[in-house]
């Protein structure tokens, strides 16, 4: 708490109360200095001066802050009503949990698999590159490239400052341990420059070891680096046998590298789910002479290139290499460029999208059934509203002071819906399709927070909104009114023939035709009667009241 502001305040009230007794005195002391007995003068004085709360609201009014204190106070009020009706609480607190829970889950995975930016350098400049065949488009939709047509590009001046070719690659890891079968991958030796990721450990390939007889180099992961060798940071320089062959261990990949697993790069180019180990392409004669269509190719458009022109480019190249190759093909060969994030979340974007709707349609769902919890609260509290309306309260107040403890269930609600978005969102990562696997954190980072946040805010004004303005509506002579009729000049039955409760009644008959009158009052718009604040009490109000009520 912010002391000096309190002691401010306080002391603020202070002056504030003394200015207002000071001025009523002042009046009193007139009436009685012009012959009125001091009751007289009193009386007078204070039906003038009108109710000394509401002057005091007034006066808190102007301060630029006092919105603020408006809602601290609002939101105390909510907290012991609620704290009243812990069933009903409970109640709405649950049912929108649920709704915010469902939708944090879901839009935590759509965040980290549509949304999330990837894990590379400038990822929205690489795209992989697919051949189309128009002829063939019946028999396959696409074929990935061959490394002779790799090699081509690579060496065509284009719109892409960098490529990088990766084929899979499955090997067998022996020594230190029992045998066991890796994923793998072979890639170009730029891979780890071109992806941006640099190395955790060690370094990353050289170009010199694309050359056969050079290429017995291999980058490993670290959660293999971490399983087998126990972290050991001197397995780099060290040779390790893979498929039978030594392989000098140059480098540790950084923990959790997003790399193409399965068929994500391309129906024809298989990976393995995880990948363990890369080693450099060193194409040998035999598969430079064969036509292999099994790599996979990302490239990277220079900055301010048009990605068309880089296309067209690259179509060109290629089918002047075939018909260099083989005269007589008369067909065309058309590149085809997917961004890297459709390579990653293309398959799953639909299927996500449609699962986010319908949970929102399920958080739309508890607003609703929250919405009825608090309408039916609102009904029940008929009474309630209509007396503070009638003393005084501004609609505007109640209005205010309804949307807040509806809001505030909703806040509480979205803090336990972040909980069960929290592990909800680990489980649908957990038993979802590879693809989500593959990308899902799912962790209650700063967009998913806020994402939560703002659900509960726009939940608690959905749920508000027409309970609030309900109440916002309510007609104090009808609210009060609601209650068995009673007539303030009715003559209260006697004790002795109505037993020991007959006075009890005869007060609260007389206290509800006050309140009913009052009502009629303000109803009729008597600028002359003086109103009073939603926070003045009631001892104070039916005070100020009286002179009002008899006086003619």
């Amino acid at each position: 708490m912010n002391w000096d502001s309190w002691l401010k305040r306080r002391r603020w009230e202070a002056r504030m109360d003394a200015e207002l007794r000071f001025h009523l005195h002042s009046q009193i002391s007139d009436y009685v200095s012009q012959g009125l007995s001091q009751e007289e003068a009193e009386m007078r004085a204070r039906r003038e001066f009108g109710a000394v709360e509401l002057a005091k609201d007034e006066c808190r009014d102007q301060r630029p802050v006092e919105w603020l204190d408006h809602l601290l106070r609002d939101v105390r009020y909510a907290c012991r009503s609620l704290r009243k009706s812990p069933g009903f609480a409970a109640a709405a607190v649950l049912t929108i949990a649920l709704g915010i829970g469902a939708n944090t889950a879901i839009f935590s995975v759509v965040y980290a698999v549509l949304l999330k930016p990837l894990p590379y350098v400038q990822p929205e400049q690489v795209y992989s590159v697919e051949v189309v065949i128009p002829e063939r488009r019946s028999q396959f939709s696409s074929l990935p490239v061959t490394v002779q047509v790799y090699q081509e590009w690579r060496k065509a001046n284009t719109a892409f400052a960098a490529m990088s070719a990766l084929r899979p690659w499955e090997c067998i890891l022996t020594g230190g341990g029992e045998p066991e079968k890796l994923g793998g991958a072979r890639v170009s030796t730029n891979f780890f420059s071109f992806l941006g990721v640099p190395i955790a450990r060690g370094r990353g390939f050289s170009a010199d070891e694309e050359q056969l007889g050079k290429e017995r180099v291999v980058v490993i992961s670290d959660s293999l680096w971490r399983r087998r060798y126990g972290a050991d940071p001197a397995l780099i320089g060290r040779s390790i046998d893979v498929n039978g062959e030594s392989h000098l261990v140059v480098g540790i990949a950084p923990p959790a590298m997003l790399v193409p697993t399965g068929a994500l790069l391309h129906p024809m180019v298989v990976f393995a789910p995880t990948i363990d180990v890369w080693k450099p392409i060193a194409p040998t004669k035999s598969e430079l002479q064969n036509e292999s269509w099994n790599h996979g190719l990302l490239v990277r458009l220079r900055p301010g290139e048009n990605l068309e022109h880089g296309r067209q480019q690259l179509q060109a190249t290629l089918n002047r290499f075939i018909r260099a190759q083989e005269p007589g093909i008369k067909i065309e060969l058309i590149p085809q460029l997917v961004p890297i994030r459709e390579v990653y979340a293309g398959k799953v974007r639909l299927r996500l999208l449609l699962i986010l709707a319908a949970a929102a349609l399920l958080l739309l769902t508890a607003c609703t059934n929250t919405a009825n919890l608090f309408l039916a609260r609102v009904a029940s509290r008929a009474t309630e509203f209509a007396t503070r309306i009638a003393l005084g309260a501004g609609r505007a107040r109640i209005f205010s002071q309804a949307l807040t403890e509806t809001t505030l269930v909703a806040i509480l609600g979205g803090g336990l819906g972040a909980l069960i978005a929290r592990y909800g969102g680990s489980l649908l990562a957990a038993y979802g399709p590879d693809d989500v696997r593959l990308l899902a954190d799912t962790g209650l980072n700063l967009p998913v927070f806020l994402f939560a946040m703002a659900a509960s805010l726009v939940t608690g004004i959905l749920c508000g909104a027409v309970p609030a303005w309900q109440a916002y509506r309510k007609d104090a002579g009808v609210g009060i009114s609601a209650r068995r009729p009673v007539s303030l000049w009715r003559r209260p039955r006697s004790s002795v023939s109505r037993g020991s409760g007959g006075s009890g009644d005869g007060a609260r008959n007389s206290a509800t035709g006050i309140c009913r009158l009052a009502a009629s009052q303000l109803r009729q718009g008597d600028a002359s009667r003086p109103r009073l604040s939603g926070r003045a009490g009631l001892s104070s109000g039916i005070v100020n009241f009286r002179p009002s009520l008899f006086d003619s």
